[in-house]
């Protein structure tokens, strides 16, 4: 009986230390927020490595916010101009005639697959200096015009192939007129009738989307000291 006495005080005592010990809470809400926080540490699940990652992204966020900031503050405004192209191609009623010789032949096929065209880049009777380009589609010539200096008949030199560019279906004449230079026309049929689009003859050209937009621009970087031009539609 003594002992049961003797045990049931000592547990009493303990009970009263631990009571006198714990810090008194303020009001209900902190005493919940100790209780709870307690219970999370009795349970072993504090995840201190949750909040640091969450503070990390939150500092990332942050700083990726501020660069975009300074960049922005650094974007010169592009001054754009309007490029004037006379659209018409000069038809050459007697064909092939005034060819000297055929340099390359390119056959291809329109993107929508429905009509057969071929390219041909030729050397011009009394002409020693440039290369010609003429686009065939239907039977009918379409004469291009100077397309590649006269030296530069080899392959690699002369491209064409055909794509969209401004929604348009294009074919696209390259060939090199310098060591460094080069020239690209780019035809337009998109209505059945080739036109001229554009005519490139600096630098080294591309076709990108530079504004994200989902449409291809024309890039195009030239000069010793470089400077850059980009070509975008609009309005027709």
């Amino acid at each position: 009986m003594k002992r049961k006495l003797m045990y049931t005080a000592t547990v009493i005592l303990l009970l009263a230390s631990a009571c006198q010990n714990a810090p008194e809470p303020h009001n209900g809400a902190e005493a919940k927020a100790n209780e709870k926080h307690m219970v999370i540490q009795a349970a072993g699940v504090v995840n201190t490595g949750a909040l640091t990652n969450e503070s990390e992204t939150a500092d990332a966020n942050r700083s990726a916010a501020q660069e975009a900031s300074a960049a922005k503050d650094d974007w010169i405004p592009l001054s754009w101009e309007k490029v004037s192209v006379s659209g018409n191609l000069q038809v050459l009623k007697e064909g092939l005639n005034q060819t000297e010789r055929i340099v390359k032949t390119t056959t291809l096929y329109a993107i929508s697959g429905s009509r057969e065209t071929k390219v041909v880049i030729y050397a011009k009777k009394g002409d020693a200096d440039h290369l010609h380009a003429a686009l065939i589609r239907d039977g009918i010539v379409y004469d291009l015009g100077p397309a590649a200096g006269y030296a530069y008949d080899q392959d690699d030199a002369l491209t064409v192939n055909n794509l969209m560019l401004f929604q348009k279906e294009v074919v696209k004449v390259q060939g090199a007129v310098g060591a460094t230079a080069l020239k690209r026309l780019y035809i337009d049929l998109t209505d059945g009738i080739p036109k001229l689009l554009l005519t490139v003859d600096e630098g080294n050209a591309s076709e990108s989307d530079v504004d994200h937009d989902g449409l291809p621009e024309v890039v195009v970087s030239a000069g010793t000291i470089p400077h850059t031009s980009i070509y975008r539609w609009k309005d027709g």
